[in-house]
C-alpha cells in the first residue's frame, strides 16, 4: 500500500513539473534548458572542418568549461544546458593540435548573452545555431594595426601595435625615423623574451606617436612608419593635416 502511494505521489510530481515547464514554454515562449549546435569551416576554403575544438564556458569560470568535437560534415552540438540560461557565456572553436599533415587553425570566439539565449527570434524550438568561420594559424603570421594614422581635428597623438599572432617567436624592428615632427616610442610589450624585439606567441608590442605641431604650420604632411620583422615588412602611411 506505501509503495502504492509512493508510485502516485512520484507521479503527481512528475506530472507537476511537466506542466510548469510546458507553462514556462507557452508564457515566454523560452524552454530554460537550451541546446547550442552549429557548423565549423574554413573561412577561405569555407569546407568544414572535422575535428575541431568546441568549448563553452560561463564566462569568468573557465573550470567548468565543457568540450565537444565537429564531426566530418563539421558540425557540432552541445549537451543541453541546464541551469545556464541565465549565465553569460563564451563559445570559442579552434583547431590547435591537429594530426600531421592538417592545418592548424586560430581560436575564435563569440559571446552568448542571457538576452541572447532568452530571444524568441533567436531560437529554433530550444536550439541556437553558433556557426565558426576558421581561419589558418601560420605558423608564421603577425599583424601590424591600424594600417593607417591620419591625424587631424587637433588630435595628434595616436597608436599602433604589432601583434605575434603565430606559432612561433617573431623578431620585429622599426625602420629609421628620419621626419623630425614625428615622435614614436614603444609604451607596452607583453610576452617578449629578455630582448622586447623578439614576441612569443600571443605577445604584442604597442607604440605612441606624436605629431610635433610646434614644427610645423597649416597645411598637409605625409609620413611612413617602417615595421621590419623576419615574417615580412609593413609599411603604415601617416598623414596629418595643420589647420
Amino acid at each position: 500500500m506505501r509503495y502504492t502511494n509512493f508510485l502516485k505521489i512520484i507521479t503527481f510530481c512528475l506530472f507537476s513539473l511537466s506542466l510548469s515547464l510546458i507553462q514556462c514554454k507557452k508564457e515566454t515562449g523560452f524552454n530554460p534548458i537550451p541546446l547550442i549546435k552549429g557548423q565549423v569551416t574554413d573561412a577561405v576554403t569555407k569546407e568544414p572542418i572535422e575535428d575541431a575544438t568546441v568549448m563553452l564556458w560561463i564566462d569568468g569560470i573557465r573550470s567548468d568549461t565543457l568540450t565537444y568535437f565537429s564531426d566530418n560534415e563539421g558540425i557540432y552540438e552541445t549537451e543541453r544546458i541546464n541551469n545556464w540560461f541565465d549565465k553569460s557565456l563564451t563559445a570559442e572553436a579552434s583547431k590547435l593540435n591537429p594530426d600531421p599533415g592538417e592545418e592548424h587553425y586560430a581560436p575564435v570566439r563569440t559571446y552568448v548573452s542571457p538576452s541572447i539565449l532568452n530571444a524568441k527570434k533567436s531560437l529554433t524550438s530550444d536550439t541556437l545555431y553558433i556557426n565558426f568561420e576558421l581561419y589558418p594559424a601560420y605558423s608564421t603570421w603577425h599583424t601590424v594595426i591600424p594600417k593607417r594614422l591620419d591625424f587631424l581635428d587637433d588630435l595628434y597623438i595616436s597608436y599602433f601595435m604589432i601583434i605575434n599572432n603565430g606559432f612561433s617567436e617573431l623578431y620585429w624592428e622599426l625602420g629609421e625615423n628620419n621626419t623630425e615632427w614625428m615622435l614614436l616610442y614603444w609604451i607596452e610589450v607583453y610576452n617578449s623574451t629578455s630582448d622586447i624585439n623578439h614576441l612569443k606567441r600571443g605577445g604584442f608590442v604597442k607604440f605612441r606617436v606624436k605629431i610635433k605641431t610646434e614644427l610645423l604650420t597649416p597645411g598637409t604632411y605625409n609620413s611612413s612608419i617602417l615595421v621590419i620583422t623576419d615574417q615580412g615588412n609593413t609599411i603604415i602611411p601617416v598623414h596629418v593635416t595643420i589647420e
